[in-house]
């Protein structure tokens, strides 16, 4: 792909964006948080009609002396849009955890979200595609 065309999606998902975040209310339902074995908070989000494939986003480092939550800052875009609707609304289901531990967690991190495949499985079916996604220390962890 080249640049130029790349830079056409980009623009094009970009622009889209502010009809993404109107119709994502009616298109989003989270699920009450829960909580994994390990003990790491789950979040799991279904869109109105699911397209059968899951995104599970993997968040970046939180501080060690933190409590473990899921780091909802990490959760909305510059402008304010929600990644769990934003990925709803495009027909994905979503799931995030926040690791059973803070700072540089990269084996639980690990550990929790093949763990958070298995919860999704258990309570919604098998997806047809996972993809993993997320900023930061969730590079060492994809």
């Amino acid at each position: 792909m080249t640049r130029t065309t790349r830079a056409l999606w980009a623009a094009a998902i970009l622009s889209a964006l502010p009809a993404v975040r109107q119709a994502s209310a009616a298109t989003s339902t989270c699920e009450p948080d829960g909580v994994q074995t390990s003990g790491a908070i789950y979040r799991i989000c279904m869109p109105a009609v699911w397209n059968g494939d899951l995104v599970v986003y993997a968040h970046g480092y939180v501080g060690f002396n933190e409590p473990v939550a899921i780091p909802e800052d990490q959760l909305v875009l510059p402008d304010g849009t929600s990644v769990p609707q934003l990925v709803n609304t495009l027909g994905f289901a979503f799931a995030t955890t926040s690791y059973s531990t803070n700072g540089l967690a990269v084996v639980q991190g690990i550990d929790d979200v093949v763990d958070l495949v298995h919860v999704f499985t258990t309570t919604h079916g098998s997806a047809r595609h996972v993809f993993l996604a997320g900023p930061s220390e969730s590079g060492l962890i994809t």
